[in-house]
């Protein structure tokens, strides 16, 4: 028996496919759309796209994924058998399937975009990206101008594209170490950033970065090439140096609330992601026997939403919300103990990758952060607390306000109340004050899910 398909379309499937199986207007809009890198499989290496049928799993043609909603054509035969079986009850279903599809088309065109080099191309997807750094070795003359060109560029942060090879996705990062170019009045240019490059040595060898991954991207339009001057080749020592890629990359969370005239009442609700694509959901009137299959994929999205939650210390209040947050570099100046070593605790805390929390005063929400500069020194294992508070009594930041310049990673929302930690009264004195309070703990539901550890890909 037919079930009630909205504006039926016939899976665009690739030509050398088979597949006639028909979806609603709207589900087969959202399989397009959604597929990103959350169905990255490791353990088989299988990527995400181009979307797959989710009956028989036929691939969809290429550029599919682009199509608009009424771009998709509409089986009129299969239509008026539908119309035919389930009048009323198409044209309810329509008016329903009509409103979410304008609400996805208009959060879709809402989605921030940024016009940014590609600067590298990785092997493969990496699993919970959001947030996790990697390693990476710019190795040619056109990577070392990218970069170059994407720590020049203010407007977009000094942020740049990682595509994944063969795809038209990846992700969009910025450098944590080294800091690339010495602190300057005016924002340097191409030829400043890579003349201090080519003076430090950098150019004449494999530069090796520390990034952070900071969203997920996917490709408006294809990569355009940019001819790069003979004076900028000269630099690198390459006269002939390759056009480098430009790309709109399209971010995958939505564009941030503007706060400065929001008060929150209660905390914000972390952004909507994309609908997840799945099967099950776009089959769930017209196969009931999918439900088994349902329930394990619910299950599954409930494990998922529960492993959010990482503990880290609450290092500052800050008195007010920040526009745009994910990605963006702010200072801040430490002045009480009671900062110092919250800070020492969630540096020496490896499993949550030195990262820690910044509270709005007054709620019970803010943003996960991590220390880009100062630095630690290397060590050959992770240090104590009161091993980080012993360097930095030493060189004198532990009697003067503590500076730092952070990243922000998340936003995040708490589970419950931070609960206190009291502080050894030997870790006290480290810092001059031997009565120092109890930090506070809390355990951070973040927006985007935790990042877990991975190899680092090569580009």
């Amino acid at each position: 028996m037919l079930g009630v398909l909205c504006e039926p379309i016939c899976w665009p499937a690739a030509p050398e496919s088979a597949c006639e199986h028909h979806f609603c207007r709207l589900c087969t809009f959202k399989v397009l759309k959604f597929a990103d890198a959350s169905f990255y499989e490791p353990a088989t290496g299988k990527l995400p796209g181009p979307s797959s049928c989710p009956i028989c799993r036929a691939p969809a043609r290429d550029g599919a994924q682009w199509m608009s909603a009424n771009e998709l054509e509409m089986d009129e035969s299969f239509s008026r058998r539908v119309l035919d079986a389930h009048g009323p009850e198409h044209e309810e279903q329509a008016r329903v399937h009509a409103a979410e599809l304008d609400l996805l088309i208009s959060r879709d065109a809402a989605l921030p975009r940024i016009v940014a080099p590609i600067v590298a191309e990785l092997a493969a997807p990496i699993v919970a990206p959001r947030g996790k750094q990697i390693e990476l070795t710019l190795r040619t003359p056109e990577q070392l101008v990218s970069l170059a060109k994407a720590l020049a560029n203010q407007t977009t942060q000094q942020r740049f594209g990682l595509l994944i090879k063969g795809q038209n996705w990846g992700y969009i990062a910025g450098v944590v170490s080294p800091r690339l170019f010495r602190p300057q009045k005016k924002p340097p240019t191409m030829k400043e950033i890579l003349a201090q490059w080519r003076f430090s040595g950098r150019v004449d060898k494999n530069l090796k970065l520390t990034l952070l991954l900071i969203d997920t991207f996917r490709l408006d339009s294809p990569l355009r090439e940019e001819v790069v001057e003979r004076a900028i080749g000269m630099i690198v020592n390459s006269p002939e140096v390759k056009p480098i890629k430009m790309g709109t990359l399209r971010m995958a969370s939505p564009a941030p609330l503007h706060f400065s005239s929001v008060q929150f009442s209660s905390p914000p609700q972390p952004a909507a992601s994309p609908p997840p694509r799945s099967p099950v959901s776009l089959l769930d009137a017209h196969e009931p026997e999918h439900e088994e299959q349902a329930a394990a994929e619910l299950d599954l999205l409930r494990s998922r939403d529960a492993a959010l939650p990482i503990v880290v210390p609450i290092v500052a209040d800050l008195a007010a919300p920040i526009v745009a947050p994910r990605g963006k570099q702010i200072m801040l100046a430490l002045t009480t103990p009671e900062q110092v070593v919250s800070l020492a605790a969630a540096l020496a805390n490896p499993t949550a990758q030195q990262r820690f929390g910044l509270l709005i005063e007054g709620q019970n929400w803010g943003y996960l952060a991590g220390v880009v500069s100062p630095r630690l020194p290397p060590q050959k294992k992770p240090p104590t607390i009161k091993e980080i508070l012993v360097q930095w009594r030493f060189s004198g930041r532990v009697d003067k306000p503590l500076k730092l310049t952070l990243l922000l990673v998340d936003t995040f929302h708490l589970d419950a109340e931070p609960r206190e930690e009291a502080v050894e009264v030997a870790v006290g004195k480290i810092v001059n004050s031997p009565e120092v309070k109890p930090i506070r703990i809390g355990t951070l539901r973040m927006a985007s899910p935790s990042p877990s550890p991975t190899t680092s890909p090569s580009p």
